[in-house]
């Protein structure tokens, strides 16, 4: 082969290996967009486009981010990805939209489906869980949000929620009820035979007996120190009232929790709803073990809401 030839032959193959990359590489460069962590406090950094994939770490809402869409994944420029539900633009009329609609959140269901269209048979883009607080416009029957279309039978107004959270009764005891009835309380403070373990054990609350759902409130103001989840409490949360009746620091811890509507850090207000019943963690059914602690000591509860046959639905 001449000198000529090959020459011409390496330049040939040089020009087509570069045009292979432009064209792989272009579309992606070309597509970049800039986009916010939104619809949750933070989101999960991916190895790979897989919940199965290693977790890299977490954005918080508000998080600028730059990269591609790549189905439902968002791929970062780094090469990470984050679930594509989780991303807004970060300017433009869909976020625009967003910002000046009303305020709603899930409700009546533990979580909803986003949908791509005002229909149940469009494509899922994602699912929103009970008391995530999102904005949108209603058309219809469903409701217009930055990420697709949530269904208006699972969303209640701010309106709506809090006159949920008003259906439970106020005793007038130094703290309020914390959830109603429907049914007699399941669990009395003290050594008590444990359903599930069967053995004697003390427990350090008392058990409210209600249906799956039903709203639970603040039992005094005051602000939310753990909204956390275990194995025996399951989803649980933790507020502190400060100085009460006397008591230089007074406690409650809500266990079982279906959902919750508050954050660490947040002041609640006596009767603001704060979560939702649930049989999560260690349970039999659905119930809201309620606990208070005097100067980070556990007491009976009955001291302080009243007798368990006086709690009301």
């Amino acid at each position: 082969m001449s000198k000529l030839v090959r020459a011409c032959l390496v330049a040939t193959l040089t020009f087509a290996s570069t045009l292979v990359m432009s064209v792989t590489t272009s579309p992606n460069a070309s597509a970049a967009e800039s986009r916010v962590v939104c619809n949750h406090p933070w989101v999960r950094v991916r190895e790979a486009p897989s919940t199965d994939s290693r977790e890299l770490g977490r954005l918080s809402r508000g998080t600028q981010l730059s990269g591609v869409q790549q189905g439902r994944w968002f791929r970062l420029a780094d090469g990470r990805y984050v679930a594509a539900y989780y991303t807004c633009p970060s300017s433009g009329p869909a976020r625009a939209t967003a910002a000046s609609g009303q305020s709603f959140t899930v409700c009546g269901t533990p979580w909803v489906r986003v949908r791509e269209a005002a229909t149940k048979r469009s494509r899922e883009l994602g699912r929103l869980s009970r008391g995530d607080v999102f904005s949108g416009e209603r058309e219809g029957g469903w409701i217009r949000t930055a990420a697709g279309y949530v269904s208006a039978s699972y969303a209640c107004t701010t309106q709506e929620s809090s006159a949920a959270a008003a259906a439970v009764p106020d005793s007038g005891t130094a703290l309020r009820q914390p959830t109603g009835t429907l049914g007699s309380p399941t669990g009395v403070y003290g050594n008590r035979w444990h359903p599930i373990q069967h053995v004697y054990r003390f427990h350090n609350g008392i058990d409210i007996g209600n249906t799956a759902g039903q709203p639970v409130v603040a039992a005094e103001s005051g602000v939310v120190t753990t909204v956390a989840s275990d194995a025996s409490a399951g989803l649980y949360i933790k507020v502190d009232h400060g100085s009460l009746r006397g008591v230089s620091s007074v406690g409650t811890n809500y266990l079982h929790l279906e959902a919750t509507a508050v954050s660490p850090g947040q002041r609640v207000e006596r009767g603001q709803l704060i979560g939702w019943v649930g049989s999560t963690g260690s349970s039999t059914k659905p119930h809201l073990h309620f606990s208070v602690l005097e100067n980070g000591t556990v007491v009976n509860p009955e001291g302080w809401v009243g007798s368990l046959s006086s709690l009301r639905p």
